[in-house]
Formats: structure tokens, C-alpha cells, sequence
């Protein structure tokens, strides 16, 4: 009996001290969680966004401005979103003429890494938006595969 009853207690111990330390990862876990939830401010919503072309491999695309209506979604360190080309050089495009882009990229602190693909309307393009969040505005350069493209951004929070 005393072998059995000796036995018991050490199962007992064992699954005690197992749930013990399961409930301490558990909590610690939760903890980061929510301090990183916290400490990453939240860049989801509608932004308006301007490429100025500085360089590119056609003549006629260098000087000009693309504006953009791009939505975001943050999820911890995802940025990912959609945006519409809304206007080329002031001059607004009628609905049919618009292009889109995907982005799907990471941010670390202010600092975003978004690659994009661009349907345009005889191609696909791809390019990235490197740049820095500050508080409702950013800045940053881009690239793209469109006609060997690079330039400046610049944007704002809409909603």
C-alpha cells in the first residue's frame, strides 16, 4: 500500500509542478505579447500617398508625380494593403485608367519594408517602398521593375 500511496504522490507532484511551470510559460508568453500589442504604434487605415520619379530608364516618366489612395492593415509587424493610382501629375484618371497595387511588407519600430505589385494594363510590376513612419505622415524612396523607376514618397493618414 505504501508503495502505491509513495507512487501517487510523485504522479501527483509531477503533473502539479508540470501545470505550475505550462501556467508560467503561458503568462510570460501573453505578457510579450501584449507589451509588443503596446509598444508598436498601429498604421492601419487609409493613407494618400505621392511618388515623385527621380530616374528612370524612359525619358518621359522621369519629374513625374503618381498620387495613390492606399489602404493598410497592421498585424503586429504585417503591413499589408491595397492602393489605387488616383492622379498623374495633378491631372485625375477616370476610373478606367486606374492601376493597383498589393502590399505585403513588415515594419519595425517607424521603419517599413513594403514590397508591392503593381496590375498595370499591359504588364505586372513589382517594386518596394522603403521608408519612415512619423506619427501620421512618412517619407521614403521607392523602386520599381516599371521602366527601372526610383523616386521619393511622401504620404499622410486620411482616416
Amino acid at each position: 500500500m505504501d508503495a502505491i500511496a509513495n507512487t501517487k504522490r510523485r504522479v501527483f507532484k509531477i503533473i502539479s509542478t508540470s501545470a505550475a511551470a505550462i501556467t508560467f510559460v503561458i503568462a510570460v508568453w501573453q505578457f510579450i505579447v501584449w507589451h509588443q500589442e503596446k509598444s508598436q504604434p498601429n498604421y492601419s487605415g487609409e493613407w494618400n500617398m505621392s511618388c515623385e520619379i527621380e530616374t528612370a530608364e524612359m525619358q518621359k516618366y522621369k519629374g513625374m508625380k503618381i498620387d495613390w489612395v492606399m489602404h493598410l492593415t497592421q498585424n503586429n509587424n504585417r503591413l499589408t494593403g491595397i492602393a489605387e493610382k488616383i492622379s498623374v501629375n495633378s491631372v485625375k484618371l477616370d476610373y478606367k485608367d486606374r492601376t493597383t497595387l498589393s502590399i505585403d511588407g513588415s515594419i519595425e519600430h517607424d521603419n517599413f519594408n513594403l514590397p508591392f505589385i503593381e496590375k498595370g494594363k499591359l504588364r505586372e510590376s513589382r517594386g518596394i517602398f522603403v521608408g519612415e513612419f512619423s506619427s501620421d505622415k512618412f517619407q521614403g524612396t521607392f523602386s520599381s521593375t516599371a521602366s527601372d523607376t526610383r523616386g521619393k514618397i511622401a504620404g499622410y493618414r486620411i482616416k
